[in-house]
């Protein structure tokens, strides 16, 4: 998956540690047998953590990453103050806060991202139209319309060899925007509030239209 996955990105002031047997590295199995690290910043990074596949849908790359980098024996994790991804050509979701984690490396590998992120409303349309996204919602926001700017705090686990057992849990923090959840239903607006989502489905309190 690193050789697959982190396509671009150069670490800074880099410190390297080694010490054991190297018959045992990276030590994963072995904690007791010696110590592997890399620890720096980096910048420039680019993850295509999980590409398209045949019929299978994909996720768009986090691109424009720096941040702080570690790798500890087989525990992979980076954090990002920011990056970008792109749903589809012409459309940017800009994240803030960025952590992604594989805590093993080599046995049932998860990746955990989670993070902030701010966008048009249309970005993230796009996003359910064209990621697995929309169908571990249940489809429940495929015809929706909207405009305005949405903030989306979001964590993912997708486990890296049957990404299908996937889950999400976030938010979708509204700032006045439209909202139409359907074509033959009239548009909300000035939306104001929190609706949550995850792959159980959608909840709301306390949210405010017109």
């Amino acid at each position: 998956w690193m050789a697959q996955g982190l396509l671009g990105g150069q670490i800074l002031d880099a410190a390297v540690r080694v010490r054991g047997d190297l018959e045992y590295f990276p030590f994963g199995d072995r904690p007791d047998s010696g110590d592997f690290s890399i620890e720096g910043r980096y910048q420039g990074g680019i993850i295509d953590y999980l590409p398209p596949h045949g019929r299978k849908l994909g996720w768009p790359r986090l691109e424009n990453m720096r941040g702080t980098v570690s790798l500890r024996r087989v525990d992979l994790r980076l954090n990002a103050d920011s990056a970008t991804m792109h749903p589809v050509a012409g459309q940017q979701i800009a994240l803030s806060g960025l952590k992604a984690r594989i805590a093993d490396l080599e046995h049932n590998s998860v990746l955990q991202i989670a993070g902030g992120s701010r966008a048009a409303a249309s970005a993230y349309l796009s996003l359910l139209g064209s990621t697995p996204l929309g169908g571990l919602l249940g489809g429940s926001l495929d015809q929706a319309r909207a405009q305005g700017n949405w903030e989306v705090p979001i964590r993912f686990d997708i486990p890296l060899s049957h990404s299908e057992d996937t889950t999400v849990q976030g938010q979708i923090l509204f700032d006045g925007g439209s909202l139409s959840l359907m074509p033959d239903m009239p548009d909300f607006e000035r939306v104001k509030g929190v609706l949550d989502f995850s792959e159980r489905g959608l909840r709301t309190d306390g949210l405010a239209a017109e």
